[in-house]
């Protein structure tokens, strides 16, 4: 007797983002799975995505907010109209292959306890090129994509492996899972939100795993070009704010004070470099986390307290490397 497949909710975050809708929708159409919804989660967008959508992609449903709400609140609230037992958050800058979500759903099948899923991501403009093999995470808190603009048919990169975390862009995740972990932080707004998650499926020994065999493209950014004062601002008060919940208190102190100097000088020299003011964008993190301390901290408590996994036993999923390559590419964009 075959097993009954699990209906999968396919959510797709946009904002403003109608340039990429066709492609994205229409690839998702043409899955090759017999169970699964397409949810678009609209934040508020002006552009006329939502129209476009529902006269160009009748099947899709619509989630629209009156105001723009972010990554992580938007799918917060998103999730719950899903029916699907398995999420798929996924950016609106992505196509999918045809097979990619059979192949996870066969996968996620053999195994016993929950787990979070991410594929193998590659470059929309070239797609030879990787965008990512999965998140990795330095002992310093300092994050990139693994295999980033690598050949996307390295043999390293088509192993199923085990990432600290997996990229936000195509996320998988089963909904009970989701609801135990307490969903996406809520107040990251954006960047982190999947590190988050993550390091806190972690904590309670759950597994990351980068699955090759699905595979889905992104846009993105060609460059880090995107690497502007608010998404430094965001990136850095988001990975503190982690860094608080997640480490324990031993490892706290000297990881955070390695962090915030090194964030520090990256913003100074990105001021000077740029002639934007990084380092105000810094400390507006910084007087962010200070005037939140008390809701943080309670978070802290719960997260610490539902903690099955110490950090030695986390730390064996840190890469050794300092990140140069990342920050090459920051100074250089």
């Amino acid at each position: 007797m075959q097993e009954k497949l699990p209906y999968v909710s396919i959510l797709v975050l946009n904002y403003n983002g109608r340039r990429w809708l066709f492609s994205c929708l229409s690839s998702l159409l043409k899955t090759e799975y017999p169970q699964y919804e397409i949810i678009l989660v609209d934040n508020a967008s002006t552009d006329g995505s939502v129209e476009f959508v529902k006269k160009n992609f009748p099947r899709v449903k619509i989630i629209k907010f009156s105001q723009n709400l972010g990554y992580a609140l938007a799918y917060n609230i998103a999730y719950k109209y899903a029916k699907g037992d398995i999420l798929v958050f996924l950016n609106n800058d992505t196509m999918v292959s045809s097979n990619w979500l059979k192949e996870i759903i066969k996968f996620l099948s053999k195994v016993r306890t929950p787990i979070i899923v991410g594929p193998k991501i590659c470059k929309m403009y070239n797609k030879r090129k990787l965008d990512s093999a999965g998140g990795v995470v330095n002992i310093l808190g300092f994050t990139w994509s693994r295999g980033y603009l690598d050949d996307a048919d390295d043999p390293k990169y088509n192993k199923i492996y085990e990432p600290f975390y997996v990229s936000g862009a195509a996320l998988i995740i089963p909904k009970q899972l989701f609801e135990e972990l307490g969903c996406f932080d809520a107040s990251y707004f954006m960047y982190c939100e999947e590190l988050d998650l993550c390091w806190r499926a972690r904590l309670r020994g759950y597994k990351i795993i980068y699955f090759p065999r699905s595979i889905i493209y992104h846009y993105g950014s060609p460059s880090l070009k995107k690497y502007s004062v608010r998404y430094y601002y965001l990136n850095t008060r988001n990975m503190i704010v982690t860094m608080i919940k997640c480490l324990e208190r031993k490892n706290l102190i000297p990881m955070l004070t390695a962090y915030l100097f090194l964030s520090f000088l990256l913003g100074f020299i990105l001021t000077i470099k740029k002639r934007k003011n990084f380092v105000k964008a810094y400390i507006e993190a910084i007087s962010w986390i200070i005037q939140n301390i008390s809701n943080i901290l309670f978070k802290r408590k719960s997260i610490q307290a539902q903690r099955v996994i110490p950090d030695n036993r986390i730390f064996v999923f840190f890469s050794k490397s300092f990140g140069f390559r990342k920050f090459r590419r920051i100074l250089k964009s």
